[in-house]
């Protein structure tokens, strides 16, 4: 991946091992309800992969802020897309325990074209969520049905959004 080659070399005498911080948290909605299934997940810690909150509604992950500029803000981007409920949360405290409430997330619609107007149905969507100076793109499956057309739900409000798309052949469009 990319990030290994921005890592420097480390020396025998160095630890190998990134600085990590536990963050933990509850998930809830409006009505202080747990929220099951929800996704977590921490925009430009690269290493980080997201999880999912357990059968309690809680998560917990291990990520390393190392790479953070010190004026980037750490933020929790968390979904439940069944339900289209999202948040995000800052970390302030990179120790802290963060409880967080859904709310109705914001749905961006669109349509992938050729220019004849003909829909692409195997075009690749992704998306930035700009937490601070610096956005962190997100790759996740979007279902784009023959007209082109797709949808992607449960982002949360708040924040400046780009929208790419992607198809072989075409190139990409932003």
């Amino acid at each position: 991946s990319h990030t290994d080659r921005e890592r420097p070399e480390t020396s025998e005498t160095e630890p190998k091992i990134e600085n990590t911080t536990k963050i933990s948290g509850t998930v809830y909605d409006e009505t202080g309800k747990p929220v099951p299934d929800a996704y977590v997940s921490i925009p430009r810690i690269f290493r980080f992969k997201g999880s999912n909150t357990d059968e309690n509604e809680n998560f917990s992950i291990n990520a390393s802020f190392d790479k953070y500029r010190e004026n980037e803000k750490p933020y929790l981007i968390i979904r439940q897309k069944q339900k289209n409920l999202a948040a995000a949360a800052e970390i302030k405290d990179k120790t802290e325990n963060i409880n967080v409430t859904l709310l109705q997330g914001i749905t961006f619609s669109g349509k992938v074209v050729d220019p004849n107007e003909n829909g692409i149905q195997n075009a690749k969507i992704s998306w930035i969520a700009w937490t601070s100076e610096a956005g962190n793109i997100v790759e996740e499956p979007v279902e784009i049905s023959k007209d082109g057309s797709f949808q992607i739900n449960a982002l949360p409000a708040g924040f400046k959004y780009s929208f790419f798309s992607e198809a072989n052949d075409y190139g990409h469009d932003g």
